[in-house]
């Protein structure tokens, strides 16, 4: 709700005027048809209650009002019932026990004779009244109850600011270009000389070995840190009997073998994956569990993985990248793997929402085209058909003395508890395993589980069937359509129906990465974009599902880049991984990708608009930030506003092959040493290749940080409210004219900041100003530029630019954009660091007073633009307009004193178009000066011209006035009632007859007298008489002068509406108009003033 400038009462909507003061409310205006919105300046058709522009709401005279409120006496608009001055007019309203008395008064009866003393004296109080005023400017009536006076002290509105005071909006920055669309498109149409560094690469050689009896292993060249010996020893029965017991949870059991060695930490990875093939006959292993194998990998430190493997013949093949032990194991098909094993192996939030309650999740391998997959999900999920085959399993096991109701090695260790060796236990229960694998209907039920198709389409629930079906696509486009490589280990998905409260309750997916643990990934299926059929295809959910699931698995490969996957890639990654999503979808919904995904389902992308996180923190660089550094969540969201930064460099260099960026950049990154500016590291040497030794002035990687954020400038700049803490706008005006902007350094960053500027004029219209920046930075070889947009328009400062005096504008908003795009940290002192620079605002001057003095042309200048001139001005130069087209141009230093002009030196062009009269004929406007260290000049905005002679000040209007006043329309309803009623009564003829003759010439001109006496800076006291008045010189307004203008305000005890006196000066000779009008219960009236004052 809007509230009063003056006492901070709340107005009531539709107020003109408080309600509590009576100060004029200048944000509204009155509804009437074709009026203007107070709040955009759009037109309102008539009847409206809101702008049909902006939505504002705009005043209405209420029509329920009326039978609740109350009606002005002045003007008989309606009024809340505490109202103290009208909402409309501004007059003051009765008070309760007032409007009480009246109607009392109203409805009591009179006798004859007491209506006639009554008539009588009202009408004689009139009929002073009248007099009194009558030679008052603006007829000023007063409003007589019980000898009280009201006088209004409040002026009607109606005055030369305009319609309601409201400032001009400042121009909108919406779409807008800081470089011209021609300066951007040649920019980036240019060969931006794409010149990769040579790809790192360990030039190790192919090998193919057989460190034991049934394993060999072999790897391509490159694939090793450097050459290595690798060695492998068969893993016997009593550590696969720790193994089972150590992993009494888990869903699998060891069949046997081998433990290799390639001389790395147990910490550390290989650059690229390696080949193992282990002959299953060597290890003792049955024919009748080699078509039910896979492999699985124990680390050094406990972890344990599944890895992509299969199975010709006797041969198990698989991947590894790391010292193991791996394994041929049998997964189990009855109760399945327990919470508990999920938990050990680092799955995080399962424990607060499985674990006490004991759930048990069903396992299958899932093998795309390229990579594997361990695929979970809570027995919660499960379908009807898939506990039927549970139910099936059950007797069988039994049949075979293994316990179907835990997990498969926990029923290995219940089996063999009489046993002491671990040879022992091995033997009894490959001869049970082999009985139960041999049995045709256990068989059957394992091959059928383990057919994923005939699982997808018999008892998988949807939301498993649809998390698979995403898995094959994104797995066929990374893996095969992009050619990243695959993990080398199986990668555990969990489709889960409650969802841990850690993992964000909008996210429909995350993956993890905890150290010691492979990244997993978790689906929730609980989610309102998981997909609820299994057949369900071209849907918003299906969309979203394959995009979080190709989003999810690329941080998985991105893992396998670095020994330590740590929170410090966190934004690394994310730009990555939200640039190929982008990308993801554009290839699903193309003809080439099937369409899987709608084009129009953009609502499912990420949402990466967060440019917030770019200003006055270096890009894809945390070391250098002053807070945030550490907090993931903020590295994240950084990271999605970096991916546009990744796109543009991508369309830069490889717009031939786009989709071999991002395979590149992760290339790259996996081969290059860490350090603190690795990511831009890798981004410069595989687009330019400008070594980091190099000054940024040098590097297109510079250069393309600039064209980036000018590019996304109004991305940018639509975030700035977003920022924490929030960016104040820097107002200047004619009180506050400079600010000292603080620069730090920050390389690869953006800062905006918006200048408010108030440079109106006295009727509210812009005045022409210019901005001038003062200040070097001690940076000048980095490129770091200040840009300063206004409109279309952008002035760039460098750093070694001393002084910049923008463009003129009357733009109420300007906007600065400091890009640092130098890549380097600094390594100078602290205090070298940081630099500051100021803003001023130049204002228009105002106009020099000019006289004639003997042969000089005497100017005097006014005031300075800004308090103190010699921070930045040098001067200001005088441009003078004489007789005949004469110019002349005069310098000046930072003085106020006045100038004398030889009138010889201002020569006209052609006399003989000086006319008699215009031969004293001089205008003269200043400008303020800065003068520039290389010998050039910059200038302020050019000053308001002063003719010779028609200066106007305030003391011109000062002293006594030959003054006109015109009547027309006088009327008054009021009193010719109260007279006509009068005639009746006995002895009121005398009266009557005196009333009509008062009013005898009140329309027409009258003559008189006007004084202004100067009270102070700009007001005045102004007094009226007319000829045979004895009134003369009594005060009747106060006046606030206001260039050329004298607003008047009525005195107190005097009712009547305040106008306003124009004045004038021409050759001299100074006049002045005014005009105004009245209206109330009693009078109203038109009125005109004209004046010329005395010599």
């Amino acid at each position: 709700m809007a509230r009063c400038i003056n006492c901070n009462n709340k107005l009531k909507p539709g107020s003109e005027f408080c309600g509590k003061c009576g100060t004029a409310n200048k944000q509204i205006i009155k509804s009437t048809p074709g009026f203007s919105c107070p709040g955009c300046g759009g037109n309102v058709p008539e009847g409206s209650i809101n702008c049909t522009n902006c939505g504002r709401p705009v005043p209405q005279t209420v029509p329920s009002m009326q039978t609740q409120s109350i009606a002005c006496p002045s003007c008989g608009a309606f009024n809340y019932p505490d109202t103290f001055y009208c909402m409309s007019c501004g007059r003051p309203m009765p008070t309760a026990a007032e409007i009480q008395k009246q109607q009392i008064n109203t409805a009591r009866p009179v006798s004859k004779s007491k209506r006639s003393l009554i008539y009588s004296g009202v009408a004689v109080v009139l009929i002073i009244a009248l007099i009194v005023g009558l030679w008052k400017p603006g007829y000023i009536w007063q409003w007589i109850d019980n000898d009280k006076i009201i006088g209004a002290e409040k002026d009607n509105g109606k005055n030369n600011k305009g319609t309601n005071g409201s400032e001009t909006s400042p121009e909108s920055n919406e779409d807008i270009s800081v470089l011209s669309e021609e300066w951007m498109a040649d920019y980036l149409s240019s060969d931006p000389g794409t010149n990769p560094a040579p790809m790192p690469v360990s030039g190790t050689k192919a090998f193919k070995v057989t460190p034991a009896d049934g394993i060999t292993i072999s790897a391509p060249e490159n694939a090793l840190d450097k050459d290595r010996e690798f060695t492998a020893e068969k893993i016997n029965e009593d550590k696969i009997m720790d193994i089972t017991e150590k992993y009494v949870n888990a869903d699998w059991f060891v069949l046997g073998g081998y433990k290799i060695d390639g001389g790395i930490g147990s910490d550390e990875r290989m650059p690229e994956l390696i080949n193992v093939d282990m002959d299953l006959s060597k290890l003792g292993i049955d024919e009748v569990f080699w078509e039910f194998t896979y492999a699985l990998r124990i680390g050094d430190d406990g972890s344990v993985s599944f890895l992509p493997s299969n199975v010709n013949g006797s041969v198990l093949s698989c991947q590894t990248r790391q010292n193991s032990i791996i394994c041929a194991v049998i997964i189990g098909l009855a109760a399945g793997t327990t919470v508990m094993h999920l938990i050990e192996r680092g799955h995080e939030g399962l424990d607060k929402l499985y674990g006490d309650k004991g759930i048990n999740f069903h396992h299958i391998v899932y093998k795309g085209n390229y990579a594997s997959y361990d695929v979970y999900w809570p027995e919660t999920l499960l379908s009807a058909e898939m506990k039927q085959y549970y139910e099936e399993i059950t007797p069988i096991m039994k049949k075979y003395n293994l316990n179907p109701d835990g997990s498969l090695n926990s029923a290995a260790l219940d089996a063999t508890r009489k046993f002491k060796s671990g040879y022992e236990m091995k033997g009894y229960l490959d001869d049970k395993l082999k009985a139960l694998y041999s049995d045709p209907e256990y068989a059957e039920i394992a091959r059928k589980m383990k057919d994923v198709d005939f699982s997808k389409k018999n008892h998988w629930p949807a939301e498993v069937v649809q998390t698979a079906n995403a898995l094959e696509i994104a797995d066929k486009y990374l893996f095969g359509f992009r050619s990243f490589n695959t993990p080398g280990y199986d990668v555990d998905v969990v489709v889960l129906d409650k969802w841990p409260e850690g993992h964000g309750k909008e996210s429909l997916g995350i993956s993890m990465n905890l150290y010691t643990y492979y990244p997993f990934i978790h689906i929730n299926a609980g989610h309102e974009k998981m997909p609820r059929s299994a057949t369900e295809q071209g849907t918003v959910e299906t969309s979203s599902l394959i995009l979080t699931v190709t989003h999810e698995l690329f941080h998985v490969v991105e893992s396998t880049k670095v020994t330590f996957d740590s929170d410090e890639y966190t934004m690394f990654w994310e730009a990555l991984a939200v640039s190929l999503e982008k990308e993801a979808f554009d290839y699903f919904s193309s003809e080439a990708g099937g369409k899987v995904i709608n084009s129009d389902h953009t609502t499912t992308l990420t949402d990466r608009y967060y440019f917030e996180n770019l200003y006055a923190r270096s890009l894809l660089n945390p070391f250098l930030w002053s807070n945030n550094k550490d907090n993931k969540e903020y590295l994240r969201i950084h990271g999605y506003q970096a991916s546009h930064w990744i796109d543009f460099l991508r369309d830069r260099y490889y717009s031939d092959k786009l989709n071999d960026f991002i395979p590149d950049i992760l290339t790259r990154f996996s081969r290059t040493p860490g350090g603190e500016e690795i990511f831009n590291s890798v981004l410069r040497q595989q687009t330019a290749n400008v070594s980091i030794s190099e000054s940024s002035s040098a590097q297109p990687y510079s250069k393309d940080f600039i064209a980036f954020c000018k590019k996304y400038y109004n991305d940018i700049y639509s975030r700035m409210q977003f920022t924490s803490p929030k960016i104040e706008d820097i107002k200047l005006n004619a009180d506050n004219p400079m600010a000292e902007i603080k620069m730090s350094w920050q390389p690869l960053s953006v800062r905006m900041q918006d200048f408010k500027i108030d440079s109106k004029g006295v009727d509210e219209k812009p005045v022409e100003y210019k901005l001038a920046v003062k200040g070097k930075l001690p940076w000048a070889n980095y490129y770091i530029s200040r840009n300063f947009v206004d409109g279309s328009n952008t002035t760039t400062i460098y750093p070694n630019q001393e002084i910049v005096v923008l463009p003129a504008s009357t733009s109420g908003s300007i906007t600065l954009m400091e890009i640092q795009a130098q890549t380097e940290e600094i390594s100078r002192d602290a205090d070298e660091k940081d630099a500051t620079y100021q803003v001023y605002l130049l204002r228009q001057p105002e106009e020099p007073t000019i006289e004639i003095d003997e042969d000089y042309l005497v100017i005097t200048p006014p005031d300075w633009s800004i308090p103190d001139p010699k921070d930045i001005l040098s001067g200001y130069d005088i441009i003078i307009t004489g007789p005949g087209g004469a110019e002349y141009r005069h310098k000046e230093e930072v003085s106020l004193y006045p100038v004398e002009i030889p009138l010889k030196d201002i020569k006209p062009k052609d006399k003989s178009k000086i006319s008699e009269e215009g031969a004293d004929e001089y205008t003269a406007y200043i400008v303020e000066r800065i003068d520039l260290a290389d010998g050039t000049t910059v200038y302020g905005p050019d000053g308001k011209v002063a003719k010779l002679g028609d200066e106007l000040r305030f003391e011109d209007v000062i002293g006594q006035w030959d003054m006109a006043q015109t009547v027309s329309n006088f009327k008054t309803p009021y009193l010719d009632e109260l007279i006509s009623q009068m005639e009746d009564v006995e002895g009121s003829e005398d009266l009557i007859d005196q009333y009509r003759k008062s009013f005898e010439g009140v329309e027409g001109t009258h003559n008189g007298t006007m004084t202004i006496t100067k009270t102070g800076e700009d007001t005045a006291e102004i007094g009226f008489y007319t000829e045979n008045s004895q009134f003369g010189g009594t005060v009747y307004y106060r006046g606030t002068w206001d260039d050329g203008v004298l607003h008047l305000t009525p005195t107190e005890g005097i009712l009547g509406g305040g106008f306003d006196l124009y004045f004038k000066k021409n050759k001299g000779v100074v006049t002045c108009q005014g005009e105004s009008t009245f209206a109330d219960q009693t009078a109203s009236y038109s009125y005109t003033i004209s004046a010329t004052k005395k010599n």
